[in-house]
């Protein structure tokens, strides 16, 4: 394979990754980090039971089952995060007061900072791979000049 050909595949993932760093900042880029704005009240709630599998697509993932009061009612529920918790520990349960199995649980949630930084350090990873193809690129052509 020609240095021309490796180094715009390095630009091309370069691109891809630059992409991919973008989109996940988006607010609907990533929509289990985005708080549902329905979830209009708060209350506290106790982490019963926690497990973790691993799923293709996410990695290590963990089955979190959830108790906690909604409109004077116990309810208890099973949720999946990318972030665990351990088993007895309080947590704050935002959840809608139509629907209160719709919820979100900001311990189980990807703070902003932490969404900012993976971001940053993607799309940087992306403009270096695209930088190491442009500098491959015109290494070759001036080989091929000489």
């Amino acid at each position: 394979m020609s240095a021309k050909v490796k180094s715009t595949y390095l630009m091309v993932a370069g691109f891809i990754i630059c992409l991919l760093g973008i989109y996940s900042a988006m607010p609907n880029g990533n929509s289990s980090s985005v708080k549902n704005p329905n979830c209009t009240e708060e209350t506290s709630g106790v982490v019963r039971e926690v497990s973790s599998y691993n799923s293709i697509s996410a990695g290590r993932m963990y089955r979190v089952t959830l108790e906690y009061e909604a409109g004077g009612e116990p309810l208890t529920l099973e949720t999946t995060s990318r972030y665990s918790v351990d088993q007895d520990q309080n947590v704050t349960v935002h959840y809608n007061p139509e629907n209160p199995s719709e919820i979100y649980v900001d311990e189980l949630e990807d703070s902003k900072a932490n969404r900012l930084v993976k971001n940053v350090i993607m799309i940087a990873i992306g403009a270096f791979v695209v930088y190491l193809g442009v500098q491959a690129r015109i290494a070759s052509e001036a080989g091929a000049g000489e």
